[in-house]
Protein backbone atom coordinates (compact mmCIF):
# COMPACT_ATOMS: atom_id res chain seq x y z
CA UNK A 1 0.00 0.00 0.00
CA UNK A 2 1.59 3.25 -1.15
CA UNK A 3 1.36 6.65 0.49
CA UNK A 4 -1.05 7.72 -2.26
CA UNK A 5 -3.20 4.62 -1.62
CA UNK A 6 -3.42 5.56 2.06
CA UNK A 7 -4.44 9.11 1.22
CA UNK A 8 -7.16 7.88 -1.17
CA UNK A 9 -8.52 5.35 1.35
CA UNK A 10 -8.41 8.01 4.12
CA UNK A 11 -10.40 10.44 1.95
CA UNK A 12 -12.97 7.75 1.13
CA UNK A 13 -13.31 6.89 4.82
CA UNK A 14 -13.98 10.50 5.77
CA UNK A 15 -16.43 10.90 2.90
CA UNK A 16 -18.50 7.96 4.08
CA UNK A 17 -21.99 8.40 5.48
CA UNK A 18 -22.49 9.54 9.07
CA UNK A 19 -24.20 6.78 11.08
CA UNK A 20 -25.91 6.39 14.43
CA UNK A 21 -24.95 3.74 16.96
CA UNK A 22 -27.94 1.63 15.89
CA UNK A 23 -26.67 1.73 12.31
CA UNK A 24 -22.99 1.11 13.12
CA UNK A 25 -23.65 -1.89 15.34
CA UNK A 26 -25.19 -3.74 12.40
CA UNK A 27 -21.96 -3.54 10.33
CA UNK A 28 -20.68 -7.02 9.54
CA UNK A 29 -17.53 -6.28 7.52
CA UNK A 30 -13.91 -5.44 8.33
CA UNK A 31 -12.76 -1.84 8.25
CA UNK A 32 -12.05 1.31 10.20
CA UNK A 33 -14.47 3.50 12.09
CA UNK A 34 -14.26 7.18 12.96
CA UNK A 35 -16.25 8.40 15.96
CA UNK A 36 -17.54 11.95 16.25
CA UNK A 37 -18.81 13.97 19.17
CA UNK A 38 -20.66 16.81 17.49
CA UNK A 39 -18.33 17.78 14.62
CA UNK A 40 -15.13 16.67 16.35
CA UNK A 41 -13.39 13.33 15.76
CA UNK A 42 -12.72 11.79 19.17
CA UNK A 43 -11.67 8.23 18.28
CA UNK A 44 -10.54 6.07 15.39
CA UNK A 45 -10.67 2.30 15.59
CA UNK A 46 -10.63 -0.80 13.48
CA UNK A 47 -12.33 -4.11 13.29
CA UNK A 48 -10.72 -6.97 11.49
CA UNK A 49 -13.51 -9.32 12.56
CA UNK A 50 -16.55 -10.01 10.48
CA UNK A 51 -19.88 -10.05 12.21
CA UNK A 52 -21.49 -7.59 14.59
CA UNK A 53 -19.46 -8.22 17.72
CA UNK A 54 -16.76 -5.49 17.72
CA UNK A 55 -18.95 -2.48 17.09
CA UNK A 56 -21.57 -3.61 19.59
CA UNK A 57 -18.77 -3.65 22.21
CA UNK A 58 -18.54 0.14 22.03
CA UNK A 59 -21.50 0.47 24.38
CA UNK A 60 -21.29 -2.68 26.45
CA UNK A 61 -18.67 -2.50 29.20
CA UNK A 62 -15.44 -0.68 30.00
CA UNK A 63 -13.51 -3.95 29.67
CA UNK A 64 -14.74 -4.50 26.11
CA UNK A 65 -13.62 -1.35 24.28
CA UNK A 66 -10.92 1.29 24.75
CA UNK A 67 -13.25 4.21 24.06
CA UNK A 68 -15.76 2.99 26.63
CA UNK A 69 -12.93 2.61 29.18
CA UNK A 70 -11.61 6.12 28.53
CA UNK A 71 -15.04 7.73 28.72
CA UNK A 72 -15.76 5.91 31.98
CA UNK A 73 -12.40 6.99 33.42
CA UNK A 74 -13.26 10.60 32.56
CA UNK A 75 -16.66 10.33 34.31
CA UNK A 76 -15.17 8.65 37.39
CA UNK A 77 -12.53 11.39 37.60
CA UNK A 78 -15.27 14.02 37.50
CA UNK A 79 -17.40 12.12 40.02
CA UNK A 80 -14.53 11.62 42.49
CA UNK A 81 -12.96 15.00 41.71
CA UNK A 82 -9.53 13.42 41.21
CA UNK A 83 -7.39 12.49 38.23
CA UNK A 84 -8.32 8.82 38.24
CA UNK A 85 -5.62 6.48 36.86
CA UNK A 86 -6.16 4.52 33.63
CA UNK A 87 -8.82 1.85 33.87
CA UNK A 88 -8.06 -1.88 33.78
CA UNK A 89 -9.99 -5.04 34.56
CA UNK A 90 -9.34 -4.73 38.32
CA UNK A 91 -10.52 -1.11 38.55
CA UNK A 92 -14.09 -1.85 39.55
CA UNK A 93 -13.13 -4.24 42.36
CA UNK A 94 -10.53 -1.77 43.71
CA UNK A 95 -13.09 1.02 43.74
CA UNK A 96 -15.79 -1.08 45.41
CA UNK A 97 -13.56 -2.99 47.87
CA UNK A 98 -11.76 0.22 48.83
CA UNK A 99 -15.11 1.93 49.43
CA UNK A 100 -14.07 4.70 47.06
CA UNK A 101 -17.28 4.24 45.10
CA UNK A 102 -20.40 2.18 45.58
CA UNK A 103 -21.39 -0.57 43.17
CA UNK A 104 -24.53 1.42 42.43
CA UNK A 105 -22.59 4.58 41.50
CA UNK A 106 -20.19 2.59 39.31
CA UNK A 107 -23.14 0.95 37.51
CA UNK A 108 -24.82 4.34 37.02
CA UNK A 109 -21.65 5.85 35.53
CA UNK A 110 -21.18 2.86 33.20
CA UNK A 111 -24.79 3.23 32.05
CA UNK A 112 -24.23 6.94 31.49
CA UNK A 113 -21.23 6.17 29.25
CA UNK A 114 -23.19 3.55 27.31
CA UNK A 115 -26.15 5.90 26.86
CA UNK A 116 -23.79 8.67 25.69
CA UNK A 117 -22.21 6.37 23.09
CA UNK A 118 -25.62 5.21 21.88
CA UNK A 119 -27.30 8.61 21.68
CA UNK A 120 -24.70 11.38 21.36
CA UNK A 121 -21.92 9.98 19.19
CA UNK A 122 -21.95 9.60 15.40
CA UNK A 123 -19.87 7.18 13.37
CA UNK A 124 -18.35 6.70 9.96
CA UNK A 125 -17.39 3.24 8.82
CA UNK A 126 -15.16 2.39 5.90
CA UNK A 127 -14.90 -1.20 4.78
CA UNK A 128 -11.60 -2.24 3.28
CA UNK A 129 -9.47 -5.32 2.73
CA UNK A 130 -8.13 -6.93 5.94
CA UNK A 131 -4.49 -6.39 4.94
CA UNK A 132 -5.06 -2.61 4.68
CA UNK A 133 -6.93 -2.07 7.95
CA UNK A 134 -4.06 -1.61 10.44
CA UNK A 135 -2.10 0.78 8.22
CA UNK A 136 -5.19 2.80 7.39
CA UNK A 137 -6.17 3.01 11.06
CA UNK A 138 -2.68 4.22 12.08
CA UNK A 139 -2.56 6.71 9.20
CA UNK A 140 -6.01 8.08 10.11
CA UNK A 141 -5.05 8.44 13.77
CA UNK A 142 -1.81 10.20 12.81
CA UNK A 143 -3.62 12.69 10.59
CA UNK A 144 -6.68 13.37 12.80
CA UNK A 145 -5.03 13.01 16.24
CA UNK A 146 -8.28 12.17 18.08
CA UNK A 147 -8.25 12.96 21.82
CA UNK A 148 -9.36 9.47 22.89
CA UNK A 149 -6.66 7.61 20.93
CA UNK A 150 -3.24 7.25 22.56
Amino acid sequence: MTHQDLIEEFEKALASELLTYEQIKSITTCGIYVIYENEKVIYVGKTDRTGKVRLRELASDYRSHTLNRKLLRKLISEFLKIDFPPMNKETKSRLIAGKIMSEDNFTKLQKQVNDFIKSDLKFKFYSTEPEKIARLEHFTIAILNPEMND
